[in-house]
């Protein structure tokens, strides 16, 4: 059974994450990293996660590798950007990720991703102190959408919030609504740990989409994988 873990392909309210992602200001610079890796892979890849193929010029798949690479030319590489991964709360969901993407993959192909690394805790009267940008919507002039992001302890799950105000052409607020998402958050340990088990050989850490190196206070942690 396809194991689907596209927030693009699920709508709803992995749909409105996954529109929050794109809305971001380091959606550009992850489009240029994804798709250099992309183009020094040197082959045909998947995208899979939160964005749309339209997004990235990457073709958008599902994990399913049984029916769909028996027979076929396997991928070079594998990329989920925009935290596509973070819908994995426990190890177990994202191993199975990794085990999938080593199936997919032939030796030598790369998987890549980036995830939270630590929670930034925003707090204000609604708890949405960040702006992630407008969109036009249908029934009104526009559509703002805010976030913030926490977790108590600084441990998994980390916990994020979008609202989404719907503004009409006289500029009135028609209306409001919030959505509360429980997301993964894994240490670079958990994170390694789980790549050398899968059968990655190779991985390189980035602490953002320009490969600077990482740092414990880093926002993200960005990987690339390499698989034995």
């Amino acid at each position: 059974m396809a194991n689907k873990i596209s927030g693009a392909e699920a709508g709803g309210g992995r749909g409105l994450y996954a529109l929050t992602m794109k809305l971001l200001p380091c959606a550009a610079a992850a489009r240029d990293f994804y798709q250099c890796l992309a183009a020094a892979a040197k082959g045909a890849g998947l995208m899979t996660g939160a964005c749309d193929s339209s997004f990235f010029g990457l073709k958008e798949c599902v994990f399913d590798p049984s029916p769909i690479w028996r027979g076929m030319t396997p991928p070079s590489y594998i990329i989920s950007p925009l935290r596509g991964l973070a819908f994995c709360r426990r190890q177990e969901e994202l191993t199975e990720i990794f085990l999938f993407a080593r199936e997919c993959l032939p030796k030598g192909g790369l998987f890549a991703f980036d995830l939270d690394n630590r929670p930034s805790p925003e707090s204000g009267p609604e708890g949405l102190t960040r702006l992630a940008g407008s969109v036009a919507m249908e029934g009104c002039r526009e559509a703002v959408i805010s976030y913030s992001k926490s977790a108590p302890g600084g441990r998994s799950p980390l916990t994020m919030r979008i609202g989404v105000e719907k503004i009409a052409d006289g500029g009135a607020v028609i209306s409001k609504s919030y959505s509360t998402y429980s997301l993964g958050l894994f240490s670079v340990e958990e994170v390694g740990e789980i790549g050398q088990r899968s059968g990655f050989r190779e991985s390189w850490l980035f602490g953002d989409f320009r490969a600077e190196p990482f740092e414990r206070s880093c926002a993200s942690q960005i990987w690339v994988f390499r698989k034995g």
